[in-house]
């Protein structure tokens, strides 16, 4: 059932004024999981956090701006952490990009709230995979050309993701001019100081890489020469 048979006209008006709880339920990884109506997008929230939010997913509309799909012509997208789906749905709605993608996410419950209200919409081809993404990396075999790491365990990335380990494991997952956008948090002085900790490490990994400040969040990236 797509999001338009599960979203009336009447509710897509009001939640310009106010918010409508679409649905909530939980899972294994979440004591709350409630999609959202707001400003006529779906939002994903948690106790915590915000997951996704449609085409208001500032942080990767912001980041895809700045890349030069026209240039390197990206096909095959990996994407870790998949939400609602934001990312497939800013590339194909916003920017026009039919791409095809993995998703991982861990929690299944997510998935299937990310097909109900997004992904059964799109005409891009997505295959879900559940699974924990840092195993499917290491045991990973394919070549991407556009990884977006973006999990979150509410909202902390979890330490295993942030070794030099797992860098050198996603940069063996990409495909020759393949782009990693890496999205960490920016919003507290606890943020600033585990992204300076981070940032280096990384760099050793990927030295011609850099980071976008977007909204409160970074967006890390593999090698700049991606940008416009």
């Amino acid at each position: 059932m797509g999001s338009e048979l599960r979203t009336t006209r009447w509710q897509r008006w009001w939640s310009y004024i106010s918010e409508i709880r679409l649905e909530e339920t939980s899972s294994e990884y979440h004591s709350i999981l409630a999609v959202n109506l707001v400003k006529g997008r779906h939002q994903l929230c948690s106790a915590k956090t915000i997951y996704s939010y449609d085409d208001k997913y500032d942080n990767f509309r912001l980041a895809f701006e700045q890349l030069d799909f026209e240039k390197y012509q990206w096909k095959k997208v990996l994407v870790l952490g998949l939400g609602l789906a934001s990312v497939p749905y800013i590339l194909e709605n916003t920017f026009g990009y039919n791409l095809q993608y993995t998703a991982v996410e861990l929690d299944h419950v997510v998935a299937e709230l990310a097909h109900d209200y997004t992904i059964s919409d799109l005409k891009s081809p997505i295959e879900i995979v559940i699974a924990d993404a840092f195993h499917y990396i290491n045991i990973c075999n394919e070549h991407y050309d556009m990884i977006v790491m973006d999990v979150f365990a509410e909202d902390v990335i979890p330490q295993k993701f942030q070794t030099q380990k797992f860098f050198k494991r996603l940069g063996e997952c990409l495909a020759e001019d393949g782009v990693l956008l890496y999205n960490r948090l920016a919003m507290t002085d606890d943020d600033h100081t585990a992204n300076a900790n981070f940032i280096d490490p990384f760099l050793e990994v990927f030295p011609q890489g850099d980071y976008l400040e977007v909204q409160q969040n970074w967006i890390v990236l593999n090698d700049t020469k991606f940008l416009r």
